[in-house]
């Protein structure tokens, strides 16, 4: 059956495989544990680290973006660090 683009499905497909991120060793701006920004030549990764700092805005001054990294594949990296907790 044909749908107009206003119709909406009811149900939706849940993601089934998630990517996890390899257990390399942390290193300096890694993006990861290791703290930093890694785009990985995404296009669409400047975009996603505007958002992420205009959201981390909308909270108190005690939060901070530690590490941020987008995949190829579409996925997210993100990890805050609660200032008072140092």
């Amino acid at each position: 059956m044909l749908r107009s683009p206003d119709e909406k499905d009811e149900e939706v497909e849940p993601i089934d495989i998630w990517e996890e991120e390899d257990d390399a060793e942390p290193e300096i701006g890694d993006g990861g544990d290791g703290g930093g920004v890694v785009l990985q030549n995404c296009l669409w990764g400047e975009r996603a680290l505007s958002i992420a700092r205009e959201v981390l805005l909308q909270f108190s001054d005690d939060m901070e973006l530690f590490s941020f990294k987008t995949t190829p594949r579409g996925y997210i990296y993100v990890r805050l660090d609660k200032l008072s907790n140092e």
